[in-house]
């Protein structure tokens, strides 16, 4: 998957999501965030190693799987970090006053440039 496409995709699934949502989420306490972050990365580990079970381990499927599983459990470990280091969980007053989809979309295509 190219870049475009998966920025393409996750704007589409930031649309769905305040479609069936709301713009609720960005209202939600730091904290609340943090856990369903954390819980993206445990299941983009443990899918993939259900994925990985269908194969050998020393086919390429199951060493780009592992690699998957690997990059969720560092970036779990980056996110647990930054959110002791930072003063998160203050719910100091936002920047953006009235976030929703086009703040997350415009800082998101901003992000993976």
């Amino acid at each position: 998957m190219t870049s475009n496409k998966f920025l393409e995709n996750a704007l589409y699934r930031l649309e769905m999501g305040a479609a069936e949502y709301g713009d609720e989420s960005f209202y939600r306490k730091d904290a609340d965030l943090l856990k369903e972050v954390s819980e993206e990365l445990f299941d983009v580990a443990t899918w993939s190693s259900i994925w990985a079970c269908k194969y050998s381990s020393s086919s390429p499927t199951h060493l780009k799987l592992k690699k998957i599983a690997k990059g969720a459990k560092s970036l779990h470990e980056d996110l647990n970090k930054a959110w002791a280091e930072m003063a998160v969980g203050e719910n100091i007053p936002a920047v953006n006053p009235s976030p929703g989809v086009s703040s997350a979309s415009a800082w998101l295509e901003k992000c993976l440039e």
